[in-house]
């Protein structure tokens, strides 16, 4: 991302006469998502691609972090003045898959603030980023988030992709399908009460436009929460659920079953497209640290 848009999202964002008071995270909030660990979830995972139903296996990785809201990128500690710096909610999405021959590697980071600011709301994604490398090429994406806008930078491979950065004005109730698993999961607050359900203005997967190769569309999805919990068992075990409900206006619609207890982890997750998810393992550990040879066993814990 070029600093001059990220300039016009900084004075798009400083300019309104008068801003929303903040809302802060919760004291327990904290003690959960403030350990310095990360929530790793491993997942049997359905993809569709080129027509056919692929097995794989997807991790979702949850972790809080500083986030340099200047440069849109991870803040090192001390390199940025206090007032630079918000606290996010990362959300690391990754897919592994064969198609053939030839293997599939995606991964989408999602950097949602924790508190309101900038006339955003909490959880507000300020980035987001995806990537995909197979055999034949890879593509790179980046959106940097303001109040209104939305910048886009693409890299492609392909021929027929958009390259060309542009910026969308957008709706502020927007929400951004990479961020779903989570706002479903209530991280501070449900989402949605119980048979609850609301309409908003919709910006489709990275990886879905990439893979259909079509500039991106707004469009609308109504979003529904189950009146009552239910059993649901996969290979981590068996769970009480929530239900939530994505139906994509003229699109596909997606269940997601989201653990009725804390910290309410996403348990499945299940297409009309055919696409699945099922837990197959789940831990709290500092990933990041755990690189010596050693170490490799953690990945039996985690179902890998």
């Amino acid at each position: 991302m070029g600093a001059p848009v990220i300039l016009a999202l900084l004075a798009c964002a400083t300019s309104a006469q008068s801003a929303p008071p903040v809302e802060t995270a919760s004291s327990a909030f904290w003690a959960h998502w403030g350990d310095g660990k990360a929530e790793v979830d491993t997942y049997d995972l359905v993809q569709p691609r080129y027509g056919e139903l692929r097995p794989g296996t997807a991790v979702l990785i949850f972790v809080t972090e500083d986030f340099s809201w200047s440069e849109r990128v991870k803040a090192d500690a001390g390199a940025h003045p206090e007032g630079d710096i918000r606290k996010v909610l990362k959300l690391n999405q990754n897919r592994d898959f064969v198609t053939g021959i030839y293997p599939y590697h995606t991964m989408t980071s999602s950097f949602l603030r924790v508190d309101g600011g900038e006339r955003m709301d909490r959880f507000d994604p300020l980035k987001v980023t995806f990537s995909a490398q197979e055999w034949c090429g890879m593509v790179y994406d980046e959106l940097v988030m303001g109040p209104t806008t939305v910048a886009v930078t693409p890299h492609t491979y392909f021929d027929s992709d958009t390259m060309t950065p542009y910026e969308k004005v957008v709706p502020t109730d927007l929400v951004y399908e990479d961020t779903v698993p989570v706002l479903i999961r209530g991280l501070d607050g449900a989402y949605l009460e119980p048979g609850a359900s609301r309409t908003v203005p919709w910006w489709p997967a990275q990886m879905e436009q990439r893979f259909a190769h079509k500039p991106v569309a707004i469009g609308t999805a109504t979003i529904t929460r189950a009146s009552a919990s239910e059993p649901r068992t996969v290979p981590a075990g068996t769970f009480t659920v929530d239900a939530y409900t994505v139906a994509v206006a003229g699109g596909v619609t997606t269940t997601w079953y989201v653990e009725s207890a804390a910290p309410h982890r996403v348990v499945a997750w299940s297409s009309t497209a055919g696409e699945r998810g099922e837990l197959r393992g789940s831990d709290r550990l500092p990933y990041w640290q755990l690189n010596k040879p050693g170490d490799v066993t953690e990945r039996a814990r985690l179902g890998l």
